[in-house]
């Protein structure tokens, strides 16, 4: 056991050195990006991953959606209302910035109470047409937007690939040999979800199904789980990147508000798709599993 333990430290070694030499080559590749921040605390990490590189940040805080206000160590910073578009792109042509990333949660607006300026217009106009489709279809057409006025889009794996997870046990506290039949479960459904771009989480107990993440969101789920209630700790979420998504945007991602709630609910750990999620506040949430004994798994 205690040599399996030390292949498994020299491994997960590897994986972080392979992850600093991605870094160093990000940093030589890309020198400026614009980051549009939206909720949560993922703008927020990649601001300081950015400026741990030395990559010049051009920061949009979408006002009442982003709740990182004046962030001292963007190179440049502006508020701006999600619906006035030609403001965000003229900041972004005026300090020669051609690559973005879209970071953060994003709700789907009510059409009827946005005033837009005329870019604002346009976009609103394509995203009205949508009859049907979850995040990921309207992350298409604000992509797609972006992409034919002249702008690339990056992802979190161009700009911070240290917050992906990384395959196999992450902390101190493995799956037991009976919860990864719930492991494997969760997962399939999950990714099955995914396919109808209805969520990217499944909750499992004992080989069965207890529920599916809808437009209520992952927390929604866990405690919607609790009223089905297993004994003792139990119950596995999965969290997983749905197979036709844009990997640029709303990858799956816990923190540690979900590692909380995971335990207040008797969970007893999370999988996650290894190099297609995120871990926020990475050192902090692992800690905090290990002293609530909830496995985090990188599939």
């Amino acid at each position: 056991m205690k040599q399996q333990r030390t292949e498994t430290s020299a491994s997960h070694a590897r994986k972080e050195l392979k992850v600093i030499e991605v870094i160093k080559v990000i940093k030589v590749m890309i020198k400026k990006i614009g980051i549009i921040a939206a909720s949560g605390d993922l703008p927020k990490e990649i601001l300081e991953n950015c400026y741990e590189q030395g990559i010049e940040t051009y920061y949009v805080n979408l006002r009442d959606i982003g709740n990182y206000q004046n962030p001292q160590i963007a190179t440049k910073y502006i508020e701006s209302k999600l619906t006035n578009v030609g403001k965000i792109l003229n900041f972004l042509r005026e300090n020669k910035v051609n690559k973005i990333i879209f970071a953060g949660g994003l709700k789907r607006p009510s059409f009827t109470s946005l005033i837009p300026d005329l870019k604002g217009m346009q976009l609103l106009a394509r995203l009205q047409k949508l009859k049907k489709g979850g995040d990921n279809t309207i992350f298409k057409i604000i992509f797609k937007f972006l992409e034919e006025e002249g702008f690339e889009m990056a992802g979190v794996k161009d700009i911070a690939p240290a917050l992906l997870t990384q395959q196999g046990v992450i902390g101190s506290v493995e799956p037991k040999m009976k919860q990864m039949r719930d492991v494997e479960l969760a997962k399939d459904i999950a990714v099955e979800i995914g396919k109808m771009d209805i969520g990217q989480a499944a909750v499992a107990h004992e080989g069965s199904i207890l529920g599916v993440e809808g437009i209520d969101g992952t927390d929604a789920l866990i405690k919607r789980c609790k009223t089905l209630h297993f004994k003792g700790k139990g119950g596995v979420l999965a969290k997983m990147k749905k197979p036709d998504q844009d990997d640029r945007i709303d990858l799956p991602t816990i923190g540690i508000k979900t590692i909380r709630n995971l335990d207040e609910n008797g969970f007893s750990g999370v999988v996650l798709e290894a190099g297609n999620s995120i871990i926020l506040n990475k050192s902090d949430v692992i800690d905090l599993a290990d002293e609530l004994g909830i496995f985090i798994y990188g599939v």
